[in-house]
């Protein structure tokens, strides 16, 4: 998994590229909590460049999603494409996401 970020107020997009495995877990709960550290209120996940994820990496958006509502911002997902939006498909995932 490679990632940038761009914040803008209390807002944070986070632009993700590659896979998002089991393998990125801890990387990817490291920086969701560099997030919450710098007031971020309300985040946006940019899947585009995302090429593949697991059941992992679907649990780790729920818990960026959990987070986030838990500081009482607003999350989404934007632009699943590909093998990454046909898991969300198969998985029912879309369901338990705000998709853009």
């Amino acid at each position: 998994m490679e990632y940038s970020t761009n914040k803008e107020g209390d807002s944070t997009a986070i632009f993700l590229k590659g896979r998002l495995t089991f393998a990125d877990h801890e990387k990817f709960r490291k920086l969701l909590a560099e997030i919450g550290t710098q007031g971020t209120k309300n985040l946006v996940i940019d899947l585009k460049a995302l090429e593949a994820i697991d059941s992992v990496g679907l649990g780790l958006l729920m818990i960026a999603r959990d987070d986030t509502e838990e500081r009482k911002g607003r999350f989404a997902l934007r632009s699943p494409q590909g093998e990454v939006k046909r898991i969300f498909a198969i998985s029912k995932a879309e369901a338990l996401f705000t998709i853009q």
